[in-house]
């Protein structure tokens, strides 16, 4: 399993890796470029994969490209003294447009991982398995960072406190319910103990 992901769409990529602290992340976009790392408590997992449609930018290109290519194959079947070279000619030039054509008006696909921090990973159907192996990954180490950081029993903090930290562990499917009720009896034994 890999920690690390790279995507490239047009001009714009993103690289992800897992780190031991977070997600750390390398986007660019146009002319834009950010790094920086995602802290695990900030990650969350509640999955969203939605489209993006092409910009109007690319629409009006995509019409002056189909207008300027029907005005050339007709001038060249005007001006050809041989009608079949310029079809050929044209049918090869409409053919290379409309590739092109499917290429630029091609859906880019994204999935949303929704948290206090939200990342987008680029899902066409040839990234797919690799995206979702690595978000795999990306929860298992969250997973152990938050229970290397969380499940620590400390004397000299509040109870009340330490209960509800393990309690979210739980409901974060951090824990096990036999986890959790061996962290609480930890509790009463430190309480048991303090008390004497």
């Amino acid at each position: 399993m890999t920690k690390s992901i790279h995507q490239t769409y047009r001009n714009n990529f993103k690289k992800y890796k897992v780190t031991k602290d977070g997600l750390a992340l390398e986007l660019k976009n146009g002319n834009d470029y950010i790094a920086y790392t995602v802290d695990y408590e900030d990650l969350g997992f509640d999955e969203i994969v939605r489209g993006i449609e092409p910009t109007r930018y690319e629409y009006l290109l995509l019409a002056s490209a189909t207008i300027n290519a029907i005005l050339v194959i007709a001038l060249g079947v005007v001006l050809a003294s041989k009608i079949w070279l310029s079809i050929v000619v044209g049918t090869i030039f409409l053919g290379g447009l409309l590739y092109w054509a499917k290429m630029l008006l091609r859906l880019c696909k994204t999935k949303i991982l929704e948290g206090s921090q939200n990342i987008a990973f680029f899902y066409f159907p040839e990234q797919q398995t690799a995206v979702d192996e690595f978000i795999k990954v990306l929860k298992e180490s969250r997973r152990k960072y938050l229970r290397r950081k969380y499940m620590k029993y400390d004397d000299m903090d509040d109870d009340d406190i330490q209960q509800s930290t393990y309690l979210w562990l739980y409901r974060e499917k951090l824990i096990s319910r036999d986890e959790l009720q061996l962290l609480n009896e930890e509790i009463n034994n430190g309480r048991i103990i303090g008390g004497l």
